[in-house]
């Protein structure tokens, strides 16, 4: 009877795990083979004694000691305890068979020995053990239905024939269903270890890119949380800077210091729209690119020239596989690059560029971020503008109201017949009609100053009187002595600073006053011209109250015809 035929060898998925479970089963074969052993050392071995037949006895004995030392000591080659477990059951087997006849436990032990060499040594070699095992029941059963075992002096239990034609066909039979059974369990096992180590594989394979994903991911957010606080950062920093240079500067270095890129630079447009010229670098290399003048033609060179075209960022994420990047010879290490558009308002003003040594360094959805960055330079520089335009506005309109102010004092001197200045000397005071020309000259400054005479005895200390930011007047004022205490210069700077508030006030309080006096005679006269009710009453009372009110020596009120010539008409003189 044949054996099965069992699966194919396991594939170096599965053979680390059927080890495993080869020396597991082993080692549990071998201490229960050991402890039935014993038991049927026990047996045979009395029988082999009462029988004298010692060297059975002896060979018994050693296989029984090979057993034990191969149970204890787990450290000896898989080889050699297969062999101990096989002899071992082989011996018992063919002993307990030879002395005992057919109807024994002997056809266990040789059952066991097929399927553990089955087991342990493949189909092949369980062929063998199978041709050795049946070859040598055979011969026992030849011997006992010979008379072979009295001849050889055996003391065994005899058997009919019939019995050892059935005990060998009922062993076949039990053989060839265990086999049949266990190479189904072998192929279902191999199939389970296989579908076991590779779902752990697959496990292990799915855990090791989830792993590397959560890497990659959390390296993303880290390096997004970055540039989002380098916005933060640059806005806070870029915030307190009014000069455009220092803004770029400042802006590159926020950039360096906390992204470390391989150069950042920003470019802006030439007044024609047509160069984008690189005002600001990070790297030594940048700078100088700057001193030889480097710019990019708008839309034509570069990644910067099509970003400051299109109004979009664009990625280079290896340079030399993209046609727009400009290969620069100040930059040779550049392996990706990203451009973002710098906005002030709707319009495109320049571009933020940013190199790496590293290929893909850059990601679309470092894109956003970044821009984040670039938006927050247009809105410095959309300030820094607003800021610029402010200021000139108000220079501007300081110096024309300056301008008026300067006017109405003009004005307001010719007009008035008061005294220009006061003097007070000797404890008396006195009017000034006309100023000294010194004083004159220093009306015209805005700074204090002190003059000091040849002896260096008398010292004069000149302050002018400001209104609304113009020197209206000047105080002169002579001490005698080393010099003016500082003390007492902050003390007449104040007097000053209210004396020019108070003639102010007071100049603007006699206009408003004139301009009352006029509203009321103009609303006078023009009561008592609505008086009249005929045409010649109307110009009577106009050359009338005109000449009254104003006081000049005389006043001509007419009416003209349609040729442009007079028509005789009123006059009124003073008086």
């Amino acid at each position: 009877m044949s054996l099965p035929t069992p699966v194919s060898s396991p594939s170096p998925v599965t053979a680390t795990g059927i080890a495993s479970l080869r020396e597991r089963i082993l080692q549990r074969a071998l201490y229960l083979v050991l402890a039935a052993a014993a038991l049927g050392y026990l047996w045979v071995a009395f029988t082999l004694f009462r029988s004298r037949q010692y060297l059975p006895l002896i060979g018994l004995t050693f296989v029984l000691l090979w057993l034990g030392a191969s149970v204890l000591i787990q450290r000896q080659p898989q080889g050699l305890r297969v062999a101990a477990l096989l002899i071992t059951l082989g011996a018992l087997g063919g002993l307990e068979l030879l002395y005992r006849g057919p109807l024994s436990t002997a056809w266990l032990w040789l059952l066991a020995l097929v399927l553990m060499a089955y087991a342990f040594l493949g189909q092949r070699n369980a062929y063998v053990i199978f041709g050795l095992a049946l070859a040598g029941a055979g011969g026992i059963a030849v011997l006992h239905m010979t008379d072979g075992i009295t001849r050889l002096s055996i003391n065994a239990t005899p058997a009919p024939p019939f019995s050892w034609m059935v005990a060998m066909i009922a062993w076949l039979f039990v053989v060839g269903l265990l086999t049949a059974s266990y190479g189904v369990a072998q192929r279902e096992l191999y199939r389970a270890l296989q579908e076991e180590t590779a779902l752990t594989h697959a496990l292990e394979a799915e855990r090791a890119a989830l792993e590397l994903r959560i890497e990659q991911r959390t390296r993303d957010l880290r390096r997004h949380r970055t540039y989002l606080e380098v916005a933060s950062l640059m806005a806070r920093e870029i915030s307190l800077e009014a000069d455009e240079d220092t803004l770029f500067r400042t802006a590159l270095a926020v950039i360096q210091r906390y992204l470390g890129f391989y150069h950042a630079g920003i470019f802006i447009l030439d007044e024609a729209k047509e160069y984008a010229v690189l005002r600001a670098a990070s790297s030594e290399a940048g700078q100088r690119m700057i001193a030889a003048g480097h710019r990019l033609k708008k839309g034509v060179e570069g990644i910067v020239g099509y970003v400051v075209e299109k109004g979009e960022a664009r990625i280079a994420l290896d340079v030399g596989k993209d046609a727009v990047h400009f290969k620069n010879p100040y930059l040779p290490d550049t392996r990706s690059e990203i451009a973002l558009p710098i906005r002030v308002g709707q319009d495109i003003i320049g571009a933020l560029d940013i190199q790496s040594t590293e290929v893909n360094a850059f990601s679309e959805e470092d894109i956003q971020v970044l821009q984040a960055i670039a938006d927050q330079l247009g809105v410095a520089l959309e300030r820094h503008q607003l800021i610029e335009r402010l200021q000139h506005y108000a220079a501007e309109l300081e110096t024309r109201y300056r301008q008026v102010v300067r006017q109405q004092w003009r004005d307001y001197l010719r007009s008035t017949h008061m005294p220009r200045g006061y003097r007070w000397r000797a404890n008396r005071l006195e009017a000034i009609r006309t100023p000294p020309s010194e004083i004159e000259q220093f009306s015209r400054q805005a700074q204090p100053l002190l003059k000091t005479s040849p002896s260096e005895e008398q010292h004069t200390l000149l302050l002018p009187i400001q209104a609304r930011g113009e020197s209206v007047g000047v105080i002169s004022i002579k001490v005698r002595g080393p010099g003016v205490p500082e003390e007492t210069l902050r003390f007449l700077n104040s007097i000053t600073e209210r004396i020019g508030l108070a003639l102010e006030n007071a100049r603007l309080l006699e206009m408003m006053r004139a301009r009352a006096e006029r509203e009321h005679l103009v609303s006078e006269l023009g009561s008592r011209v609505q008086a009249a009710t005929d045409v010649e009453g109307i110009l009577r009372a106009a050359a009338l109250e005109i000449g009254r009110t104003l006081g000049v020596s005389e006043v001509l009120v007419q009416l003209r015809d349609a040729t442009n010539l007079p028509i005789e008409g009123q006059s009124g003189g003073a008086g």
